[in-house]
């Protein structure tokens, strides 16, 4: 299944106009490979000729769609969407994200745990619980057709001189 096949099936049993609908779809084309706008909204929104208010709608709506995080416009948000689906706002992972989240990128703990005056200790928890979640819901889709590569006959058979010579390939096997 691709992405797009994921997401149209999802908003199949949504009370979205057509509109709606392609502007969610719109945005499936401006994601990376990990699932995240590659530019803002703003960029995206001019050059598909859309209004800026129905673009962030559909941006809305398409942080509600699973996998969780798809959508998003960096790292912070795709994980604070994914704490957010799980109802953990008021932990302090959420809280790391939503406050400090440069500084943790640099794992300045102590710098956080004075932040939040808790122990180093419980912010390396928090950090390990956030390191836990998925950084790249798109991921698991493969917009590209499979490809297998190129295939290896085992052996060939060919007539020489008027006799059929069988050659294996003893590589492959």
């Amino acid at each position: 299944v691709t992405l797009a096949e994921h997401v149209e099936g999802q908003l199949l049993g949504m009370r979205f106009d057509d509109e709606e609908k392609e502007d969610i779809l719109r945005l499936l084309g401006h994601l990376n490979d990990y699932g995240w706008l590659k530019k803002p909204l703003a960029e995206i929104a001019e050059e598909e000729g859309r209004p800026l208010e129905e673009m962030e709608f559909a941006q809305e709506m398409l942080l509600t769609l699973d996998p969780p995080g798809l959508g998003a416009s960096d790292l912070r948000q795709c994980l604070m969407v994914q704490l957010e689906r799980e109802k953990r706002t008021k932990t302090l992972e959420y809280h790391i994200l939503e406050e400090c989240f440069v500084a943790l990128s640099r794992r300045k703990f102590e710098e956080i745990a004075a932040h939040f005056d808790v122990e180093a200790e419980d912010v390396q928890d928090a950090a390990d619980r956030i390191t836990a979640l998925n950084p790249r819901p798109a991921k698991d889709f493969d917009e590209a057709p499979v490809s297998c590569g190129h295939v290896w006959s085992e052996m060939t058979i060919e007539k020489q001189e008027g006799k059929w010579v069988v050659q294996v390939h003893r590589e492959v096997t």
